[in-house]
């Protein structure tokens, strides 16, 4: 756990070091943007550091589109003809 914590310390410096003026210098829309997706990614980081069971965004397209799914395939699946 403390190496996976390092690392992202690591990763999110060099990510802060890099975008940092460029984001001083940006627009309202793109401060926004930038904060939406570093939220997420520390959501996903504090998963894979603590290595919690929390659900992440495959879990919730799985959840939005399966019960779709399923009824197209059984929409569109041809019935089995048994033979008598």
């Amino acid at each position: 756990m403390l190496q996976n914590i390092l690392l992202l310390l690591m990763v999110y410096t060099a990510i802060f070091l890099h975008d940092g003026p460029k984001l001083r210098n940006s627009g309202g829309k793109e401060k926004i943007a930038y904060g939406l997706l570093i939220a997420y990614s520390l959501y996903m980081s504090v998963i894979f550091a603590l290595e919690l069971p929390w659900p992440n965004v495959d879990d919730l397209i799985h959840f939005v589109l399966e019960p779709p799914a399923k009824r197209i395939v059984e929409t569109v699946k041809m019935p089995v003809k048994v033979p008598s």
